[in-house]
């Protein structure tokens, strides 16, 4: 049940230290503090939820007895007499009010959270209420009381900013430092696990710059932390920006092409058959105010500055920030060059002035890491100082050095950098001094590596997104390379770091810089191709094993096992279109045969075409000939499966017509049972049930003698559909009974995923309208385990069907304004024109004949435009009668204008005019 309640959180500030401190007083302390608390908090009507560490909550039903409890009990806290060795007890607070979940005598939700979150901003010997707290309150505050308003606060964890209020008595403490809160805003900020120092000088100037300028560019060279301050910079302005502030890395990007794709990606702004994705982006973006974070663009240098200025021109409240070595050169950027950390002053002799400069401070917080009690001592400053001074205040050189404090101390690493420590030449990337430093600190780990950890290091550089210790054996240990010594080594000396993941899967990454240092090794060395050959084989390997596995019981293992890899995939995938396109064939026929589990369908179609259009091409020597052919075949017979996700059944058939042909003379039976299935449920929405039902069996057939279950699935699926939408439900039955028993036997979640949505919809068929329901729920529930967003909004849109039927058209609303985007962002036009159809059906029903036949006439027009006419006669019947429907309610003519007007109105225009935003 829910209550209209005021909440009260209390901590003691400084607890911790006091219980490590002094423990036995402490014990005594804290006891006197609870029954103080607990005494006040009853006399107020109020009741003890339950303690919080060296805290509680309480519960008021008035918002006026929480405030006056709470001040009671800062009074009566102020006034008691403590133990010497504890002193006062300093208590923060803080109240909010409203309706909540109460289960087994405790309380949950939002409303809890915040009351949390707003004591946790203030300090011991402080009240903090909310505003709704104070205006439940107004009139009723205790006498000699007040309310200092404090302004909004964005608190930890929440989406919006809160107005806060503080109690004023004076017996009370009434100055406080600011509050500690933290904005919580849209946005994708990466967590940081270390402190932020230093840079209060470039942190002021790049918020000043971001209020005069679209585009600013941080230059520095690499390990200078512009991405930290980027970062730190975006964290303190996002209240700026209601859309969010979206961080996009791009050093793992190796295809300048993808630059628009891994922003869309970022976004959650999917493709759209036929426009470029910058011009979908810009459409996005157009109305949103917000900044976006483009990291490590110096590869990309000429991508990004096109790209910029295409959404700077056509977006006017977007704004974007970028770190690179280089600008973009474009008009209206603002550069802010990023300097080193400051240097203690020449000459400077005081610890506290030395330990004041930036440099020095990052060294001893980096360097506590790894040895928790270190400090800066007249001993070791002269040594300090020379290691920052020679490292010019890079902060990745000197965290490196930091590491190093593991097996030296700080005069060794000195002495070292002053031995080693010399500048490059020659190249224009290297005119600027602090870009010759980190290449020379870079150069300086490397001297220090053994040959055997060299071999390795730039043979891990061919990874992209991190790897696993199989993947580095596989690949950096082809000649028996002892790798599983030479990652710990390389972890150890900070050249390598370690990910333990969910589930405690462990992987490794180099930094970037590291990483294009020993990307330039492993090419100086001559490795470059063959190693690019091996990972691109180790992952080839990966794909054909995750082929069948992800099909079989363990498909949750699989997916958990694969999806880290995806950037390795995408970089083997690239080299191998150039470096040996067969084997990008193979990679690509077998990846994209799961087309919703690993890559958008539109990312998909991309690698499909190129590598077919590559295949096609290439001349095969007569012995390679029929594994060219079923690596062709079963590439056409993905793009089938690809075409069918965007609607694009009329181009599915023909060329999965191709696949089979190519498949049937190679005897390969996998290949072409899948290709028959692909053909299959192509034709079925194509409306040639005959010619479906004939591919299905025949693929059905092969599945069931060799045994290839997840396409016995898949053909039985499409026969019960084929059945069932051209009326045989009698065969229908038997086809879903059959497909029940196998998902059941085979324990695949996305097999059982699909036969519940298929069992709803022949329960639909029949009428069960509510059981309908439940197996689409069910289904969804199944995708959502798999993160397979394509069909939850399948199962989210035959729910929202199920509802307008039942007449319950405020619940169906929200949803199809959620499917209609999404089928919209994934280049879907049939189902958005099936989408907007619905819209109009509900037009009708809330009595706006002409929104209706506005709505209809748009789905036409997207129908027509991309031949996807429905087949579904419940579908057609539908739109028959609303059409006539609303030439009675309208005049046939008056309809028809409404409809040839909708017919002219564009698809985003007409999806905002149908979800209610224009």
């Amino acid at each position: 049940m829910t209550h209209l309640i005021t909440f009260l959180f209390t901590d003691i500030q400084g607890s911790s230290q006091l219980w490590e401190q002094f423990p036995a007083s402490m014990r005594i302390a804290l006891a006197r503090h609870d029954t103080l608390l607990k005494d006040t908090v009853g006399t107020y009507n109020g009741r003890i939820v339950k303690t919080t560490g060296d805290g509680l909550l309480a519960v008021f039903e008035s918002a006026a007895d929480g405030i006056a409890a709470a001040l009671e009990g800062q009074r009566f806290l102020a006034d008691e007499n403590w133990p010497a060795e504890t002193g006062p007890l300093h208590v923060r607070m803080g109240l909010h009010s409203g309706e909540s979940q109460e289960r087994d005598a405790d309380y949950f939700g939002p409303v809890v959270n915040r009351a949390a979150r707003i004591m946790s901003a203030g300090f011991g010997g402080q009240i903090l209420l909310s505003s709704l707290t104070a205006d439940l309150a107004v009139g009723q505050l205790p006498p000699d009381s007040s309310l200092l308003d404090l302004g909004e606060h964005c608190l930890r964890d929440l989406s919006l900013p809160e107005h806060l209020y503080q109690i004023c008595h004076p017996q009370l403490e009434q100055r406080f430092p600011p509050l500690k809160t933290l904005a919580a805003y849209l946005h994708n900020l990466p967590v940081q696990l270390t402190s932020f120092i230093g840079r209060e000088h470039e942190l002021d100037e790049v918020k000043r710059l971001l209020d005069q300028t679209r585009l600013l560019t941080l230059l520095g060279p690499g390990g200078t932390g512009k991405t930290r301050l980027m970062l730190q910079a975006a964290a303190e302005v996002i209240d700026r920006y209601p859309d969010g502030v979206w961080f996009v890395e791009l050093a793992a990007l190796a295809d300048p092409d993808m630059l628009a794709y891994q922003v869309a990606s970022v976004l959650g702004v999917r493709e759209q058959p036929g426009r470029p994705i910058l011009e979908v982006l810009a459409v996005y973006l157009r109305t949103k105010q917000l900044l976006l974070l483009l990291d490590n663009v110096e590869h990309l240098v000429a991508e990004c500055a096109g790209f910029s200025e295409y959404l700077l021109l056509h977006c006017p409240r977007t704004k974007i920030m970028v770190t690179g070595r280089e600008a973009l050169f474009i008009s209206g950027e603002t550069i802010l060059q990023v300097p080193s950390l400051t240097l203690p002053e020449s000459g400077e002799r005081s610890l506290e002035g030395i330990r004041s400069s930036e440099a020095v401070r990052l060294l001893i917080a980096r360097a506590r890491t790894t040895l928790p009690d270190f400090e800066l001592t007249q001993s070791n400053v002269p040594a300090t100082v020379e290691i920052v001074r020679r490292l010019d205040g890079i902060p990745l050189a000197i965290e490196l050095a930091a590491a190093r404090l593991r097996m030296l101390t700080v005069e060794q690493i000195a002495t070292r950098l002053h031995d080693l420590f010399r500048l490059l030449t020659g190249g224009s990337r290297t005119a600027l001094p602090r870009q010759q430093t980190l290449q020379a600190l870079i150069d300086w780990s490397w001297n220090l590596l053994d040959e055997p950890e060299r071999i390795l290091l730039r043979r891990l550089s061919v990874f992209s997104g991190g790897l696993t210790l199989e993947a580095a054996q596989a690949v950096a240990g082809f000649d028996g390379l002892d790798t599983f010594e030479g990652l710990e080594q390389l972890a150890n000396k900070s050249l390598v770091a370690v990910d333990r993941l969910e589930g405690g899967q462990v992987r490794y990454h180099l930094l970037e810089s590291i990483r294009q240092y020993a990307r330039d090794r492993l090419f100086e060395a001559g490795e470059g191709e063959a190693l690019r050959h091996y990972h691109a084989a180790n992952f080839t390997t990966l794909i054909l094993e995750a082929y069948h596995q992800v099909m079989g019981p363990d498909m949750l293992v699989w997916l958990k096992f694969v999806r880290p890899e995806l950037d390795n995939i995408r970089a083997a995938l690239e080299w191998a279109m150039e470096g040996d396109p067969e084997l990008a064939l193979q990679m690509s026929g077998r990846l994209f045969t799961s087309r919703t589990l690993w890559f958008s369908t539109s990312e998909a179609r991309r690698w499909l075409e190129q590598s077919i259009a590559i295949g096609k091409s290439l001349s095969v020597a007569e012995d390679k000939v029929r594994q060219h052919q079923i690596s062709l075949g079963l590439a056409m017979s993905s793009l089938t499966g690809i075409n069918f996700g965007q609607g694009r059944n009329d181009e599915g058939v023909a060329l999965g017509e191709q696949a089979v042909e190519i498949l049937r003379l190679t005897g390969a039976t996998e290949e072409l049972a899948h290709a028959l299935a692909m053909k299959g449920f192509s034709l079925v929405f194509t409306g040639q049930w005959e010619a479906a039902r004939e591919a299905s069996q025949e693929a059905l057939d092969i599945a069931s003698a060799h045994g290839f279950h997840w396409i016995q699935s898949m053909s039985l699926a499409t026969l019960a559909w084929s059945e069932g939408i051209s009326g045989q439900l009698d065969k229908a039955q038997s086809h879903l009974q059959k497909a029940m028993d196998l998902a059941n036997q085979l324990g695949n979640p996305w097999i059982q995923g699909q036969t519940f949505m298929l069992q709803g919809r022949f329960l639909t068929q029949k009428g069960e309208l509510n059981q309908a329901q439940a197996s689409f729920g069910q289904a969804a529930l199944l995708f959502g385990d798999l993160n397979d967003r394509t069909f939850i909004m399948v199962c989210k849109s035959e729910i929202s069907h199920l509802l307008r039927r039942q007449g319950n058209y405020e619940s169906a609303l929200p949803i199809y304004k959620e499917t209609i985007g999404f089928y919209q962002e994934n280049g879907n036009l049939a189902a958005v024109a099936h989408q907007l159809e619905c819209f109009a059906y509900l037009a009708i029903q809330s009595e706006q004949p002409e929104r209706a036949a506005k709505l209809l006439g748009a789905a036409r027009a997207l129908r027509d435009h991309g031949h996807t006419e429905s087949v579904v006669p419940w579908e057609l019947d539908e739109f028959a009668q609303a059409m006539a429907y609303l030439a009675q309610a309208m005049g046939e003519s008056e309809r028809d204008a409404a409809v040839d007007e909708g017919r002219r109105i564009n698809v985003d225009e007409v999806i905002a005019f149908a979800i209610g935003e224009n």
